[in-house]
């Protein structure tokens, strides 16, 4: 779920449209419950061609930032991304590295046909290439 949602191209013929779907997602936003952070996600519109609105943005992004570092969902989210990202960057050294080892030996077109004739299951083919390690 977002935080905040701008919507853009607040002008000209656009203006009616923009307050109509920024009233729609307001609306919509009401359905879903309070988020961990406490901070109830805005709606705002903004027009770059006249630089209208862009003040507003950083307004919500300074009151999202002060409530999230005041009762310390800011800095457990950080510790809990740094988590998720330590994890993604192994997880794609891994691959890579197992992708690169010249012993390995595989063929994933034969594995996909074999599992596409229901020949061996999708594990059955994660064995076949896991134990060339």
């Amino acid at each position: 779920m977002s935080d905040l949602i701008v919507i853009n191209k607040c002008d000209g013929n656009n203006i009616e449209e923009s307050i109509k779907a920024k009233n729609e997602f307001k609306l919509a936003l009401q359905l879903f419950p309070i988020k961990s952070s406490n901070w109830k996600p805005k709606v705002v519109t903004c027009s770059s061609i006249k630089k209208e609105g862009l003040e507003n943005i950083w307004d919500c992004i300074n009151e999202y930032v002060s409530l999230t570092k005041k009762n310390n969902y800011f800095f457990e989210n950080r510790i809990h991304q740094n988590k998720t990202n330590l994890l993604n960057i192994i997880n794609e050294s891994l691959r890579i590295s197992f992708f690169n080892k010249k012993s390995v030996d595989i063929n994933l077109d034969k594995l996909f046909k074999e599992i596409e004739q229901q020949k061996i299951t999708v594990f059955e083919a994660s064995q076949k290439i896991l134990s060339q390690i």
